[in-house]
């Protein structure tokens, strides 16, 4: 496996799934010039954009931005790296010591460390609402965590799905199809291990992200297609984790695949340098995480065909998916360049840059889930008619939770179920007391 394959995933899994931070750095010089069109000595505007990435890897974004430099004059745009387990503390500490760049990347919502709608809620980011090109830009499902108290709090620049990643040449060599009800997977899972393969799915359960993200995938069918408005009703006090029956059942489907033995043997000991090379090479057929993966593989392994399929529920028609617009941009408050920030943001929301964004990560553009054109991306083949119909996808649930140690409570429950040292109920509450 190569570096930075790994590295853009631990970057969309941050993104999507709340990675935990620690550490901080603090860094100067970061947000600098005057308004749009003349800097300080009278030539371009110089805006600062900072990114989180794990290695070194921002092809998706410094592409755009060597296009939007190469058409502009009289601003530049230079970008930024930083780790992903120090981004969001280092942006944070930027921010309070006013030395944050121009341009603030983040996901929506309030339910990662590095959140937009956290930062809004502390004033430190420009409302966009005014913007028309802004207000279009955010999907109808995603509107509540893009905007905070009618402010709009920053624009998207993709949609990742979060189907599960499979290898297809690997299904074909056995002669299946990826299953449309939970009791196929199971039933899946013996014919695999039967055929000396190592899985049915491949788990990296030493990370929470990424048995969090399990965890949601199952929830997608068993609490969100059922209840759309459950995050809502959590938020009113109306419902809770603990008293749920899809909860339950979501986390008891995680049970179920563990004593079916759908997980490679030790996943509880697994990492995502498992889930890629079981995967890739054909030894185990499926991993959860963001659909950009499934690119990743086939750089890996380009002898063979990768591709997404939606997750199963108890029935077929309760298959739903989880599409996040979660790489988001938005603008610091403090910038001294609101209106070339707002020009550069402008450049990006078109639609020719969206595309090109979104083939760079791997992800669906937004400018197709916008207009319901059809997924040029052949990976999402089995998934498009969720991504294009409103009532079969929705952005991420957790973006929609209050905080992120909601997530990492789910995320380190599933591993204590795994292990035995938690019971379904113990993470339900958990989950519950993360939320208050």
């Amino acid at each position: 496996m190569t570096q930075p394959t790994l590295g853009r995933f631990w970057r969309q899994a941050a993104a999507i799934a709340a990675i935990p931070v620690a550490g901080s750095i603090l860094l100067t010089g970061c947000s600098s010039g005057s308004s749009a069109g003349s800097g300080a000595n009278g030539g371009p505007v110089t805006l600062k954009i900072a990114v989180q990435t794990q290695t070194n890897e921002t092809k998706p974004y410094s592409t755009i931005v060597d296009e939007f430099n190469k058409q502009s004059d009289d601003i530049k745009v230079e970008l930024t790296e930083y780790p992903n387990e120090q981004y969001a503390q280092t942006i944070k500490t930027q921010l309070q010591a006013g030395n944050a760049p121009d341009l603030i990347y983040g996901s929506p919502g309030t339910g990662n460390p590095n959140s937009l709608g956290l930062y809004a809620q502390a004033g430190q980011l420009v409302d966009l609402s005014g913007e028309d090109w802004a207000a279009a830009a955010v999907p109808d499902s995603a509107k509540n965590i893009y905007y905070v108290d009618n402010q709009l709090v920053g624009v998207p620049l993709d949609v990742a799905p979060i189907p599960s990643i499979i290898n297809e040449t690997a299904y074909q060599e056995l002669g299946l199809e990826p299953a449309t009800t939970f009791a196929d997977v199971l039933k899946q899972c013996k014919t695999v291990r039967d055929a000396g393969k190592n899985s049915l799915i491949t788990l990296s359960g030493t990370t929470p992200p990424n048995t969090g993200i399990m965890a949601l995938q199952l929830a997608a069918t068993r609490v969100y297609a059922q209840d759309p408005d459950w995050n809502t009703k959590r938020t009113d006090g109306k419902v809770s984790f603990a008293d749920t029956q899809g909860w339950k059942d979501t986390l008891q489907a995680i049970l179920d695949l563990k004593t079916n033995e759908c997980f490679q043997d030790g996943a509880e000991g697994g990492t995502f340098d498992t889930l890629f090379n079981e995967v890739s090479s054909g030894k185990s057929l499926s991993f959860f995480g963001p659909g950009g993966s499934a690119a990743d593989l086939a750089s890996i392994n380009p002898n063979a065909e990768f591709g997404t399929a939606a997750f199963p529920g108890k029935s077929a028609s309760d298959e739903f998916v989880f599409a996040s617009p979660t790489n988001a941009l938005g603008i610091n408050a403090a910038s001294k360049n609101v209106d070339a920030a707002k020009t550069f943001l402008k450049f990006w929301e078109q639609k020719d840059q969206l595309n090109k964004f979104a083939s760079l990560t791997g992800n669906v553009s937004l400018a197709s889930v916008q207009s319901g054109e059809a997924v040029s991306n052949e990976r999402y083949s089995r998934i498009e008619e969720y991504l294009t119909d409103p009532k079969k996808n929705a952005p991420l649930a957790n973006l929609f939770w209050p905080n992120g140690d909601v997530y990492t409570a789910l995320g380190v429950g599933v591993q204590g179920l795994l292990t035995g040292q938690a019971s379904i109920d113990q993470v339900l509450q958990s989950m519950d007391s993360a939320w208050g």
